[in-house]
């Protein structure tokens, strides 16, 4: 009699411990999905209110992620996505000067008879690139919809725009993108988007061109005069591939642990 309760005890306390495992996992794979549903309001069905703020944050991270490796890349070819052209058969076509297996993008070309006449990229040219080069990633890649339609949602979107400003130590994105998220009677109205991408295109950009200004006017720029008066902020290298002078402009983003390179001539 004792080993039969003691065989019924055992096997309640077993059910017991069983029915406790289930209640944790179904309370566990509850509050995943809650987390889920939580973490993308778009998925929720609540039809009294759309919560679009995580959706317009990825889009802006998406903006501000792109417009950096854009950027850097502009950086490097000092102010054009596009690679110079150097052709030493043709120089008359040759927009750059390969040094050291390094393209320089001429800012300031000799000509015949001219002396050194400026080829100078402007800003707007920059902004003009990169507005078109985000806008059509940004597209592809940064708006995507599925969440909200397979949940029921419609969208309307009008036409893209991006407007890029290039300071000093940053690129703001304005993009401009009107779109209408709609479910029963609510309508939630996204127009626009914005990043803040920092990146010192645009300082490397200026003392590029305070380069040049110096060559140009004074026939000569003193890279070591310049440092030691200016600091260290941008190290300057400076090599002279007959008949052109080469630029290096070399700063580093502590905070990025990131150095950022601009190569003129």
């Amino acid at each position: 009699m004792v080993k039969k309760r003691s065989q019924i005890s055992l096997f309640i306390l077993i059910s017991l411990v069983f029915l406790v495992g289930v209640t944790l996992s179904v309370y566990v794979v509850n509050r995943g999905t809650e987390s889920q549903l939580e973490n993308n309001p778009a998925l929720t069905g609540d039809e009294t209110s759309i919560e679009t703020g995580a959706f317009k944050a990825g889009v802006e991270k998406c903006l501000e992620d792109t417009t950096f490796s854009f950027a850097e890349t502009m950086t490097f070819l000092a102010g054009s996505l596009q690679k110079p052209l150097f052709n030493p058969n043709v120089p008359s076509v040759s927009t750059g000067v390969k040094y050291n297996n390094i393209d320089y993008r001429y800012f300031c070309k000799h000509e015949s008879g001219k002396g050194c006449v400026s080829v100078l990229l402007t800003k707007e040219d920059m902004q003009t690139e990169l507005d078109a080069k985000v806008r059509d990633f940004a597209l592809q890649h940064c708006i995507n919809f599925d969440a909200f339609l397979e949940a029921g949602f419609e969208v309307e979107t009008g036409d893209p725009e991006v407007k890029t400003q290039i300071t000093p130590n940053s690129i703001n994105v304005r993009f401009l993108y009107p779109t209408l998220i709609k479910k029963g009677a609510n309508i939630v109205n996204i127009a626009e988007y914005f990043s803040k991408t920092e990146i010192p295109l645009g300082k490397l950009y200026d003392m590029a061109v305070y380069i040049v200004n110096e060559e140009n006017t004074k026939g000569h720029f003193d890279k070591d005069e310049w440092m030691t008066n200016n600091g260290v902020d941008i190290r300057i290298k400076k090599h002279r591939p007959y008949p052109d002078t080469v630029y290096k402009l070399i700063t580093k983003n502590f905070e990025l642990d990131r150095e950022f390179v601009f190569n003129f001539a």
